[in-house]
């Protein structure tokens, strides 16, 4: 028998308000949201982005999920388990859904770790970012989209080595540069997740350039 994964929500203050099993919050935050126009809770949690030394991203394919499905997104997406820490969030579902060894280090650390790991087989990762109230706009087969709030962490990463896809949210993995990335957001955008075109937007001072500190 599966364990039940409960999750929290906050307010746009930042307050916890509610603990709950994870289908049913995130249920319960779909129909306000669909009815309102807008999310009234954000959940917790973690965007990644993965790229390797000579400056491709790992983009990878959704899988047939309810939302989103079969679009190209950004590395890994999850959420939080209740009273979990975003790093050792992000560190599981790494190992759950890519089977990938992680450390997370500090920014100023950062270039120093990639220079002394052997990234074949462990990711280097830093946050460069914290939204409480980032706008995820959820589109849903045969439904109009709805739009999401979340509490989120952002990483970047460096890594070398192949992504294994094991818990089936994710099949096929594509490597690109940030600028053949943007114009194919452009040129070809309904292959690509909304999320995804924004972020790039946001952090291209960090993907543009492995280096980058």
């Amino acid at each position: 028998m599966s364990e039940i994964e409960y999750i929290e929500a906050y307010n746009h203050l930042g307050q916890l308000m509610k603990i709950k099993e994870k289908d049913r919050l995130l249920a319960e935050i779909k129909r306000y949201s669909k009815k309102h126009g807008d999310a009234n809770l954000a959940v917790r949690v973690v965007h990644l982005f993965l790229m390797n030394m000579v400056g491709e991203l790992y983009i990878v394919k959704r899988a047939k999920k309810d939302e989103n499905p079969y679009l190209y997104d950004k590395t890994l997406g999850a959420h939080m388990k209740r009273g979990e820490t975003y790093d050792i969030g992000l560190q599981r579902e790494c190992l759950e859904e890519l089977e990938l060894d992680t450390t997370i280090v500090e920014p100023d650390n950062y270039q120093w770790v990639t220079k002394k790991t052997n990234l074949q087989t462990i990711a280097v990762i830093k946050e460069i970012a914290f939204d409480p109230w980032y706008r995820s706009v959820r589109y849903v087969k045969n439904e109009e989209p709805w739009v999401k709030r979340h509490r989120v962490k952002t990483y970047i990463g460096m890594y070398e080595g192949v992504l294994r896809f094991k818990d089936g949210e994710a099949i096929d993995v594509k490597m690109i540069t940030l600028d053949n990335l943007k114009k194919e957001l452009i040129s070809n955008p309904n292959i690509y997740t909304t999320d995804l075109n924004d972020l790039v937007q946001r952090y291209k001072p960090h993907l543009m350039n492995p280096n980058f500190l």
